[in-house]
């Protein structure tokens, strides 16, 4: 059985080294730091206060905002909305000169005039109106055949007493109006001893009348009556019985007329009645289709 091999140990023993040579230090002036003095309010960090400090700086950082989940930073945005919604003016440094106050004044003078020139044109145009009230023919269909009858001796006496002149000519184109005419026919009484009355009927006559004469009657008050209204009745009747017209019209104020015309009417006949209205019997008018009143109608005066 060989010999146990008996293990060796060294001991190695590490020798101490030399101590590091110190460095070499060059003492210099020490700068001293700035102080800034800071004072840090509640909700505001400390960069953006000092952010806040730095006025003078031209290019100046964003404007200090409170810090998030504290109650100003809800302030400062309802500031800088109103802020934003505020429109800014334009401060005017110089005062309006005293030409340019002149020249406004000026141009507000003339649109003045202007629009005060033109209303007054208008209500001028306006006014140019007739101010009586005629009474104008109602739209018939030239067709329509028409007679026109005049009792003179009550169209002038009635005339007389407004003191006026009846046109006989206008008279029959006015009641005529785009209609036919069949018979216009005038009734007029004359005083036994000729005179000028003839100039007169002559002068009718040419206006395309047909005339009727009757010498009146002088009774002892003083009254004249040539009685022609029958005259006319019958010629209205023979008319309407021929239906020969489709419309009468009568030129004469007299209530006797009012029997010639309801056979008028009966008969299928339109029947117009033109007089004066102050010397106009109110049961005429009753019974008649249309009313004329001569009284209103420029038209026919001479």
């Amino acid at each position: 059985m060989p010999a146990a091999v008996k293990p060796v140990t060294a001991e190695i023993i590490a020798a101490p080294l030399p101590a590091p040579t110190p460095p070499v230090v060059i003492p210099r002036t020490p700068t001293p730091a700035p102080t800034t003095q800071v004072t840090i309010t509640s909700g505001y960090t400390v960069s953006q206060m000092n952010q806040a400090r730095e006025g003078s700086n031209p290019f100046m950082g964003p404007e200090p905002s409170p810090a998030r989940g504290t109650t100003a930073a809800q302030n400062v945005r309802s500031i800088r909305t109103d802020a934003q919604r505020t429109p800014v003016y334009p401060v005017r440094t110089t005062e309006a000169s005293s030409a340019s106050v002149h020249q406004l004044a000026n141009v507000v003078a003339q649109a003045i005039q202007t629009q005060t020139d033109r209303m007054v044109a208008e209500l001028r145009r306006a006014n140019q109106s007739p101010t009586n009230v005629s009474v104008s023919m109602p739209p018939f269909p030239s067709t329509e055949r028409v007679g026109v009858f005049v009792d003179v001796a009550n169209l002038l006496y009635s005339a007389r007493t407004l003191r006026m002149t009846v046109d006989f000519g206008k008279l029959l184109d006015f009641l005529r109006g785009n209609r036919r005419l069949i018979r216009a026919h005038a009734y007029c009484p004359t005083s036994p001893q000729p005179g000028d009355e003839q100039m007169f009927l002559q002068a009718v006559k040419g206006l395309g009348y047909r005339i009727t004469t009757k010498n009146y009657k002088t009774f002892s008050s003083g009254a004249k009556k040539a009685d022609l209204d029958l005259d006319l009745c019958m010629d209205v009747v023979r008319l309407v019985d021929g239906r020969a017209v489709d419309c009468i019209v009568l030129v004469s104020g007299d209530s006797d007329f009012m029997p010639m015309l309801d056979y008028c009417s009966d008969h299928g006949v339109r029947v117009e009645v033109a007089a004066f209205d102050e010397s106009m019997s109110a049961t005429l008018r009753q019974s008649c289709d249309l009313f004329i009143n001569l009284s209103m109608l420029e038209e026919i005066r001479a």
